[in-house]
């Protein structure tokens, strides 16, 4: 058994997969339900950790806007 992805947490009711799958992408998720940074604009770890949250700040509001709701708790220090 595999684990859930970040994205496959995000839940509305009467969406299919195929549905919250569109969404994901649109936000910027990838369509297996994870996510990644877009390439920072310096190297090194602060500004990838930078834009990694960027990246999950956006998708966090974006899914928000469509309407799902986050079923898991997540740590975050954004």
């Amino acid at each position: 058994m595999h684990p859930k992805t970040i994205g496959m947490y995000w839940e509305k009711p009467l969406m299919t997969a195929d549905s919250w799958r569109a969404d994901w992408v649109d936000c910027g998720g990838r369509p297996n339900g994870s996510y990644s940074p877009d390439k920072p604009d310096e190297q090194g770890d602060a500004a990838f950790h930078a834009a990694y949250k960027k990246k999950a700040y956006h998708l966090w509001s974006c899914m928000n806007a469509k309407g799902y709701h986050f079923t898991e708790q997540w740590s975050s220090d954004w």
